[in-house]
């Protein structure tokens, strides 16, 4: 009973797990993914599956490989600078929760990661400002 529904759902989130794994990937003479495809990926972030795409990226933030770790925090760093406000504010959140593992990062030996991990976890920090409390009346 495997019809084309089971290679479509094979398919889903392939794209995603090709592309963090091509922009997180050690190698290359610089710890940053290119800037044009970083710019790309913002572009087409809103047709990604975001909560996959985080996910993802944020299992390699645990690499053992430090120029991976630096390459994916380079693209969540991207990710929250985006020019779409919709996907700023759902990486935000999604990142909420994995605050403590971006923050882990902070205390790293490698000062280029501990700083990057600073700016990203300032980043997801930034909040929309909070609706006014109603004043007890």
């Amino acid at each position: 009973a495997s019809g084309p529904v089971d290679i479509v759902r094979s398919a889903a989130g392939q794209y995603e797990e090709t592309l963090v794994q091509s922009l997180t990937a050690p190698g290359g003479v610089r710890a940053a993914p290119p800037k044009e495809e970083l710019k790309a990926l913002c572009n087409k972030a809103k047709a990604l599956d975001l909560p996959l795409l985080i996910m993802l990226l944020c299992s390699k933030l645990e690499d053992d490989v430090l120029q991976s770790r630096l390459k994916t925090l380079h693209v969540l760093d991207a990710l929250l600078k985006g020019p779409d406000e919709s996907v700023v504010k759902e990486v935000r959140r999604l990142m909420r929760g994995r605050l403590p593992l971006v923050n882990s990062l902070t205390t790293a030996p490698h000062p280029a990661l501990a700083d990057l991990a600073a700016k990203v976890g300032k980043e997801v920090e930034k909040a929309e400002a909070p609706p006014p409390k109603p004043s007890p009346s």
